[in-house]
């Protein structure tokens, strides 16, 4: 008997590493935007004017949040299609997953859009048969969503 497919983790699908890339880049910028915090908090005890990142660096942070959500939508974007291009899915999933991809691919757009030249290309995924069957699907569906929200 073969073993059906299970969700998986971020990790799993992200064959060639972009997710993780943009959680690293995201990561540093976190740091940054903490220690800039403590520092405005000790400028403010101090009545010193804190110090400000050049806008240069302003903008390498907002592109590595941004591109880090946009990695996230390439995931969910692929996802989707994949199991509408596989036709696995049954009704009332089938037109959820189309909607909903629907949705993720106009991020995607959107995301592209606002990042111009900076934003990162289009990420390869392995998705271990999980679109293939109805449950496992859904399974991660909903993993996808909470990690969204979470970001």
């Amino acid at each position: 008997m073969s073993e059906r497919p299970r969700s998986a983790g971020v990790e799993a699908f992200d064959r060639d590493g972009a997710i993780a890339e943009a959680a690293q880049a995201l990561a540093s910028t976190r740091r940054g935007l903490f220690e800039m915090a403590a520092g405005t908090a000790l400028g403010l005890l101090a009545m010193a004017p804190p110090a400000s990142a050049s806008d240069d660096e302003d903008e390498e942070q907002d592109d590595a949040i941004v591109n880090y959500v946009l990695a996230l939508e390439y995931l969910q974007a692929s996802f989707y299609t994949e199991a509408e291009n596989l036709g696995a899915l049954q009704a009332p999933f089938s037109e959820q997953a189309r909607v909903v991809g629907s949705h993720e691919r106009a991020h995607v757009v959107a995301l592209r859009n606002v990042l111009g030249a900076a934003a990162i290309k289009s990420p390869t995924f392995d998705f271990h048969g999980v679109t293939e069957d109805q449950q496992a699907f859904l399974r991660t569906a909903v993993a996808f969503e909470d990690l969204s929200v979470a970001a």
